[in-house]
């Protein structure tokens, strides 16, 4: 199970690690970049109030994720 969160403050220094560089960016800037393939569908949750988690049924039919 993975958590998401939202918030419209931070505060603090973001820190790096041996996964990767964290840096800020512009959402704009952020949708031209090569993304994880299900990174679209998480925006979708953050930018809208039409869904709140992203689904996986590795145990139906589909391995496909629905946003609900």
């Amino acid at each position: 199970m993975v958590f998401l969160y939202k918030t419209n403050e931070y505060s603090g220094t973001i820190t790096s690690s041996l996964e990767g560089e964290v840096v800020w960016m512009p959402l704009e800037e952020l949708k031209k970049k090569e993304l994880l393939w299900h990174l679209e569908m998480m925006l979708n949750i953050f930018c809208t109030d039409d869904y709140s988690e992203i689904y996986f049924d590795k145990a139906g039919e589909s391995e496909s994720p629905v946003l609900k």
